[in-house]
């Protein structure tokens, strides 16, 4: 009679495969099959869908755009969040301002964007003061400018929080003798 003896698995190993599992079916097999599309044609091996990528003149322009838009967001987060982050740093009411900041990262980004939508709208509040102050009026939705202060909307938290945690770890002596230099 033959005893097969298998090795204790440790129940760590047991719990992580259904997220290794689940991973795999609906991160790692996508991407390989798109990899596959991509790199497959007519059954043998080519690169033509990555040298129309640079070589068809909408794709280079949509990329080129991308990198101006994403350029000026981080340029615009960091004017508006650098301020804000050494304001919440050594401001009174550090908690209320930081909070503020938390809270906005933590409403949901299609609620943002609606309420941009909302003000931003033909009939929103910004149109509407437009209007009112006799100023000829244009779409304000579905440009660059309103891509622009969406994103950098959603975006600025991620720029503040950062800035806030290392300004927090300045120590008070580097502070004080740095202003000595004055």
């Amino acid at each position: 009679m033959i005893v097969l003896r298998l090795k204790k698995i440790p129940i760590e190993a047991t719990l992580i495969l259904p997220v290794l599992i689940f991973l795999f079916v609906f991160y790692i097999f996508p991407l390989l099959k798109m990899v596959n599309l991509s790199v497959i044609s007519e059954g043998s091996f080519s690169l033509e869908e990555y040298k129309n990528i640079f070589t068809t003149g909408l794709y280079s322009k949509v990329f080129i755009g991308s990198i101006k838009t994403s350029v000026l967001v981080t340029a615009l987060a960091l004017f508006i969040g650098y301020p804000l982050a050494y304001f919440t740093t050594y401001s009174k009411h550090k908690l209320l301002l930081f909070g503020v900041v938390a809270i906005s990262m933590w409403l949901g980004i299609i609620i943002r964007s609606f309420g941009w939508i909302g003000v931003l709208g033909d009939g929103g509040a910004l149109n509407y003061l437009i209007k009112f102050l006799n100023i000829p009026t244009h779409s304000m939705l579905y440009n660059r400018a309103a891509v622009v202060i969406g994103m950098t909307h959603i975006l600025l938290p991620y720029m503040v929080l950062p800035l806030f945690a290392v300004m927090s770890n300045i120590p008070q002596n580097i502070l004080k003798s740095s202003k000595s230099l004055w």
